[in-house]
């Protein structure tokens, strides 16, 4: 979608939403559990926990463990509980993904710092190939930070104390899904009684909403031409590429054969995510630290399981 496009696109849907009763939408509250902190380093979504909600009326949840296909780190368990062990015979991402994906259609996601769950979840949608979702998405972190500015903290864990919701599974999916929920009950209750009950009130202190990012468009990138078209041809026919690539604290490059799913954009640099045969898992390789790079005439289906 062209640029000027999308932006007229989510004006218009800003302006839709903007205007309707609270009580009548539809929200999703969802939480990801993941092996750990950074997509852009490999680490994945291992546990899905979401409640979709119409005014105080809960609709449906799925609640369910994913196959990272990677390890858990020592860090991430220790907060969540989640080990290798619990995973091993769980569906994968791609298996798990096209179910939640229907759960979410036409909702307004929430999730409690919801910029760390839209990136795992970003970079699952890319690894398919897929077009970025449409879903609005709205932050409750922000919105107690804007609520509640003489507090100081705004974790969950202070908002689970402080408002005394108390699930089972504290740090795992659906226990995080539902006391987010309640978490958003209190605040549009709140906002409704200063206020009213119209989302646009929502947006006065939250701001505009969140949306999917975009992908790398590499027309925009300062990259050399035949990078650039090697790599749109390579993710576009699903074509594996050979590249010498300079991994990060060494000088000189090695060559691998890499499957190349998508780019994003972090910071500065764009990176792409890809299954490295030399190491047989899929990386992430940062742009500028290809040396060379040849689109060979294999073909891959989907990621290796």
């Amino acid at each position: 979608m062209h640029n000027g496009q999308f932006l007229l696109t989510f004006k218009y849907r800003h302006y839709i939403v903007s205007s309707m009763d609270l009580n009548e939408m539809t929200f999703v509250i969802f939480d990801f559990e993941t092996t750990g902190m950074s997509p852009i380093y490999g680490d994945r979504i291992c546990e899905i926990g979401a409640v979709k909600v119409k005014g105080k009326e809960t609709l449906g949840q799925i609640d369910t463990l994913i196959n990272p296909q990677r390890s858990i780190s020592p860090g991430a368990t220790a907060i969540n509980g989640i080990t290798d062990e619990m995973v091993a015979d769980a569906p994968l991402i791609q298996e798990v993904l096209p179910e939640f994906l229907k759960f979410i259609e036409d909702a307004v996601l929430v999730a409690h710092n919801v910029r760390f769950d839209l990136s795992f979840l970003a970079a699952a949608v890319y690894e398919q190939q897929w077009d970025p979702l449409p879903n609005f998405l709205i932050d409750t972190l922000t919105l107690s930070r804007k609520l509640y500015a003489g507090y100081s903290r705004h974790s969950l864990d202070e908002l689970r104390y402080r408002f005394q919701i108390f699930y089972p599974g504290v740090h795992r999916g659906l226990g995080d899904s539902l006391t987010t929920r309640d978490v958003l009950w209190i605040f549009l209750e709140e906002i409704q009684n200063r206020h009213g009950g119209e989302f646009e009130y929502v947006l006065k202190y939250h701001g505009p909403p969140y949306v999917f990012p975009a992908q790398v468009n590499l027309g925009l990138t300062p990259y050399p031409t035949e990078l650039r078209e090697a790599l749109e041809v390579a993710i576009q026919e699903r074509r594996s590429l050979f590249i010498e690539y300079i991994p990060e604290g060494q000088r000189r490059p090695n060559s691998r054969v890499i499957d190349p799913y998508f780019l994003v954009q972090k910071g500065q640099y764009s990176y792409l995510r890809a299954y490295c045969h030399l190491r047989r898992d899929v990386r992430t390789f940062r742009l500028d630290r290809i040396t060379r790079l040849h689109l060979t005439e294999y073909t891959f289906a989907e990621e290796p399981r």
